[in-house]
């Protein structure tokens, strides 16, 4: 659990510094609990874990662990790509 902490942390606290460096106005709150969400996507695959070994036979975790992390870096660097916005 400290890992998710440590992520929610670091994504609260790197809008903060965007916003005092970067854009250098204040944010709204929703911002900050948005970028907390964010900083918890990494330690998705956690929920996910437990069903895909049960019905696709997994051997290990670290090995579900980057799969999923793979497709989603994937996915918006595709939706970047093609939006043109993020």
């Amino acid at each position: 659990m400290a890992y998710a902490v440590t992520h929610i942390i670091a994504g609260i606290l790197g809008a903060e510094l965007i916003s005092k460096f970067v854009i250098k106005k204040e944010i709204p709150f929703r911002y900050y609990v948005l970028s907390g969400v964010a900083g918890l996507l990494p330690d998705i695959d956690v929920l996910f874990y437990p069903i895909a070994k049960r019905f696709l036979d997994l051997v290990g975790e670290p090995l579900f662990s980057i799969k999923i992390k793979k497709i989603f870096f994937i996915s918006i660097s595709l939706y970047s790509l093609i939006v043109g916005e993020l």
